[in-house]
């Protein structure tokens, strides 16, 4: 029985130390959307898509002048992984 005593309070801080690691990473990355929305509201041409509070830490943006593809092949080219084009819909018109 004292082996069962031991692997709850085992388990029950594991669980604590998940909650707060969980924590830490969701403010960080709020922190770092926060970041990078200033930063890209600063582009010249460039508009953000989608400005939810409280939303995913997800950018989605388009250029003045530019493709999808072709923003998300410059963007590759500089070693940054991005979505580009029409993944889960298309646009109607």
């Amino acid at each position: 029985m004292k082996f069962l005593g031991n692997f709850r309070l085992l388990l029950n801080q594991i669980v604590l130390f998940t909650n707060f690691i969980l924590d830490v990473v969701a403010q960080a990355e709020h922190d770092l959307l926060n970041y990078a929305t200033q930063a890209m509201q600063r582009v010249p041409g460039l508009r953000m898509i989608g400005n939810a509070p409280d939303k995913a830490a997800v950018l989605s943006f388009i250029m003045d002048g530019f493709s999808t593809e072709e923003i998300g092949s410059a963007l590759s080219q500089e070693g940054i992984a991005v979505r580009a084009g029409h993944h889960c819909a298309q646009l109607i018109t």
